[in-house]
């Protein structure tokens, strides 16, 4: 019996990182640390212009609660003496006293033989501190998107979808919104809010004429605190350090020493942390804002919507994790009403009904593939707001 001949033909390897801009890069990296099973949490760590403390990225082990930190180069050359640098001022900063895996991400191969020397050095010098280490270059990276086709098809676009992942993978492009479609989804949810917030509050005026324009929301707004409560081990009977606490030490590198402070840890207190609010919002996937009335929390989230919807960001950190989403608010007043005329009443049901009272149907199918697409950003106030359907 003859024996079949199959023609060989092998998928892309290597993905184009030396094409992303640098912030996409790293966007790129939070995704695939998020991706991995061991993962508990991950955020980005400072913006830009800030102490990043040789990090950028940081995350919890959900095994055992130990931190890795990740440092994201896009670098048109990068080899032994960026690897060696990269280290260096990570043992200089806060982290190194508490990480217990450094990882380092580049766009780079780092496929020669000083560079393989230079990693070898490094694990050696960071295991002297109990610190692991590990490096995902260009060829690690991709491998591990081999298996994320939604990430390559975010980042890469659908023809290195199929390059790259072969093909199966129709079903993921018909639901996602291409990037023309998002710009236009965008800007008439902009403007569709911009005309619903004018009515309840169409803008202070000017002192230099009656006749000038309105002083608007996005110009006059100042982002206030957010005040949480935690419930934390009291300062006279912590056992040892949270897992992303940043400990106080010597700089000099010789002198890096892990810390606990030994006492009883059952004592718990109830403290007020103050935390800016773009950074509050930044760290999770679902926030809940309590105030007293007048406190301003209808203007809050009227100002982090359209402030989403805008081509000029003003919160980096909101960006950063929620730039990817298409924001949708709704006053929870609404939704009740809905639910009390129509028990079994779904978000869709609701969402198609609060445009339908706009005269905006058009504008909910963008909606409807919005959440298909898995980028909807949900916001619900709590204070109602006229609508036509509830007259």
């Amino acid at each position: 019996m003859l024996g079949h001949t199959y023609t060989v033909e092998t998928l892309a390897q290597d993905l184009p990182f030396d094409k992303l801009i640098w912030e996409n890069f790293e966007r790129l990296c939070l995704r695939v640390v998020e991706s991995e099973s061991t993962v508990e949490q991950c955020y980005e760590y400072g913006t830009r212009g800030q102490d990043q403390h040789g990090i950028d990225l940081l995350a919890r082990n959900r095994n055992n609660g130990s931190v890795l930190v990740y440092q994201c180069k896009k670098v048109k050359s990068f080899g032994p003496a960026g690897i060696e640098d990269a280290v260096t001022t990570f043992l200089q900063k806060s982290w190194a006293a508490i990480a217990a895996t450094f990882v380092l991400c580049t766009s780079n191969d780092l496929r020669t033989t000083e560079c393989a020397n230079e990693i070898n050095v490094q694990e050696k010098r960071l295991l002297e501190y109990e610190i692991g280490f590990e490096v995902w270059n260009a060829t690690r990276l991709s491998g591990k998107l081999k298996s994320l086709p939604d990430i390559v098809y975010d980042f890469f676009g659908p023809a290195w979808l199929f390059t790259f992942c072969g093909s199966g993978h129709e079903n993921l492009i018909s639901k996602r919104l291409p990037p023309q479609k998002v710009e236009r989804y965008r800007s008439r949810l902009a403007i569709f809010y911009r005309n619903i917030f004018e009515q309840n509050d169409p803008g202070i005026p000017t002192l230099a004429s009656p006749v000038a324009p309105r002083i608007g929301l996005a110009d006059r707004f100042v982002l206030p605190h957010l005040i949480n409560n935690e419930t934390v081990l009291s300062p006279n009977s912590r056992s040892k350090p949270n897992a992303f606490d940043l400990p106080a030490y010597d700089s000099d590198e010789s002198d890096l020493r892990r810390r606990t402070i030994s006492s009883p840890a059952e004592t718990k207190e109830s403290r007020e942390v103050c935390f800016p609010v773009d950074e509050w919002l930044s760290n999770g996937k679902r926030a809940l804002i309590i105030g007293s009335a007048g406190s301003g929390k209808t203007t809050l989230l009227r100002y982090v919507l359209l402030y989403l919807l805008s081509s000029e960001p003003t919160l980096p950190a909101v960006a950063e994790r929620l730039g990817r989403n298409l924001p949708i608010w709704i006053p929870f007043a609404y939704w009740t009403h809905t639910l009390q005329r129509q028990p079994e009443a779904s978000i869709v049901d609701v969402l198609r009904g609060w445009f339908h009272s706009w005269g905006e149907d058009q504008l909910f199918l963008l909606v409807q593939e919005a959440i298909d697409d898995e980028r909807l950003l949900l916001i619900v106030d709590g204070r109602d707001v006229p609508n036509p359907a509830m007259e």
